[in-house]
């Protein structure tokens, strides 16, 4: 009959220190007839909360603070839970990063939540901030240590911002290191990715292209008339060429063109004429014939010609050729 006894106590106890105040029972789902008392049954009361005191008055009496565990009001010879400096009262609170809720007199812990550091286990480890030190410090903090609270720093190259998380104007990419496109418009770009509004004569999603007839500099010099579709290299100028043009740029007309658009034969220049060549024929069974060959290469494109000159010579040279 007493270990049974013995036995009752030892439970009640486990459960009396399971059940918060108040509360009692195999699931804590009974109530203590006194709220600030632990119990095994609603009429007992074992011992007090913290903040109260006086078993034997059902724990009615309050400790001069809330967090203190004392005998008398002004007896408070130990805190509870998350509070510490029972000879100041314990007023002072365990740091959030004290794994569990209870720290020594003097505020130390025995372990530190994650991301915690320090004998109080309130600072963050390095590269760590915040009220949880659950905030990574910008990539742009120098040796990725920031202040624990807020997160402010001293910055790498090409970051800028009280936290070092934006890039120096001019500047984008993961570590900034990257160069918003010159076509930029006031040299700003998405920090991400690049991409920006694009200044004049600029396009593109990074504005790193000229537009459709423009190249060089600054995009400030204009793709030759003679580029196909108007378009060049944003670099040099080069293009592939319309009719009746040539040249790396397609800036020079060819020969016997001149004029706008290269749409003008030179005939009247003369720099053609007729062109006289020979031809040897063999024919079969008879006798080889030489044949003289004459070309007028000097006739404009449209309407009639302004000088008749080289067609008077054409006829004359015609004229002279041997039979």
């Amino acid at each position: 009959m007493v270990n049974n006894l013995i036995l009752l106590s030892l439970i009640n106890a486990v459960v009396c220190q399971r059940c918060p105040s108040g509360m009692f029972g195999e699931q804590c789902e009974l109530f203590c007839k006194y709220p600030h008392c632990f119990c095994n049954s609603p009429l007992d009361c074992t011992s007090c909360e913290a903040g109260y005191f006086n078993t034997s008055a059902n724990c009615k009496f309050t400790c001069i603070s809330p967090t203190c565990k004392c005998t008398n009001r002004d007896n408070c010879h130990s805190c509870k839970d998350g509070s510490y400096r029972f000879e100041n009262n314990c007023k002072h609170n365990c740091s959030v990063g004290c794994d569990g809720t209870a720290c020594y007199n003097n505020g130390t812990c025995d372990t530190c939540k994650p991301y915690f550091s320090g004998s109080k286990c309130d600072s963050c480890v390095d590269g760590q901030y915040g009220a949880n030190c659950s905030l990574q410090c910008s990539l742009g903090c120098a040796g990725k240590v920031c202040n624990s609270r807020n997160g402010t720093c001293h910055c790498r190259n090409y970051f800028s911002g009280e936290k070092c998380d934006l890039c120096v104007d001019g500047n984008y990419g993961e570590n900034c290191s990257l160069k918003c496109s010159q076509g930029c418009e006031e040299n700003t770009c998405n920090l991400r990715d690049g991409t920006c509004n694009c200044s004049t004569n600029y396009s593109g999603e990074q504005c790193e292209n000229c537009i459709r007839d423009r190249y060089g500099e600054g995009c400030s010099k204009t793709c030759s008339l003679g580029c196909l579709e108007n378009t060049c290299s944003s670099t040099d100028g080069k293009c592939d060429c319309k009719e009746f043009y040539t040249g790396d740029r397609c800036d020079v007309c060819r020969d016997g063109r001149n004029g706008d658009h290269c749409l003008n034969n030179n005939y009247h220049k003369g720099k053609h004429k007729g062109i006289p060549t020979s031809r040897r024929l063999h024919i079969l069974g008879s006798e080889t014939r030489q044949l003289h060959h004459l070309q007028f290469t000097c006739w404009p494109d449209k309407d009639v010609p302004d000088d008749v000159t080289r067609i008077i010579e054409f006829r004359q040279r015609v004229l002279n050729t041997p039979d």
